[in-house]
Parts: C-alpha cells; sequence; structure tokens
C-alpha cells in the first residue's frame, strides 16, 4: 500500500505569498538600478535629490517587505518590533556621526 502524503492547502497559498514578494522585490531592485543611470533605458537624468531621495525610500520598503515577510514580523506582537528595529536606528546614529559639525 502506498503512502500518500497529507497536502496542506495553506502551503500553496503561502508559497504564492513568498513568490509575489520575491517578484515586487525584483521589481523595485530593477527601479533602483534605473533611477540612478536612467540613460540605460533612454530616460533623462533625475535631479540629485530625487534620485536620492527615492533610492532611499526604496531600500526602506524593500527592508520593511523582507522584514515583515520572509523574517516573519508581520504576525508578532508589537514589542518585538523595536527590537527588530534596534540595528537600523544604530545605523542611522553611526551614520549621523560621521557628518563633521559646522
Amino acid at each position: 500500500m502506498a503512502h500518500k502524503e497529507a497536502k496542506w492547502v495553506a502551503n500553496d497559498i503561502l508559497h504564492l505569498q513568498y513568490m509575489v514578494i520575491w517578484a515586487v522585490l525584483l521589481v523595485l531592485t530593477v527601479v533602483e538600478v534605473i533611477i540612478p543611470e536612467p540613460s540605460l533605458v533612454g530616460l533623462e537624468a533625475f535631479p540629485r535629490t530625487f534620485v536620492i531621495l527615492s533610492l532611499i525610500g526604496l531600500a526602506l520598503t524593500k527592508t520593511i517587505l523582507v522584514a515583515g515577510y520572509y523574517m516573519h514580523l508581520i504576525g508578532e506582537k508589537p514589542a518585538v518590533i523595536p527590537i527588530a528595529c534596534a540595528p537600523f536606528l544604530f545605523s542611522v546614529f553611526l551614520t549621523i556621526g560621521l557628518f563633521p559639525y559646522y
């Protein structure tokens, strides 16, 4: 008698969710490559402020997606989120500390 493997219905939904998030991250990565070098796709150069702010926004969006879905922080208690954000805050303080005071 052959052993039948039990199929979990939610498993397919989770795999679909991971693939959708992966596709979104891929599109955001392509946009991150195009923004600093728009000549790759035949566009004119963007203003420097737009490039900087959009790259920071895209990086934060990708960070939230990865932390939320792949690190499973979406379903965590709210008290865990500051613990997960501590390295980000530490890097912000270190970055601010690199700038000289004028």
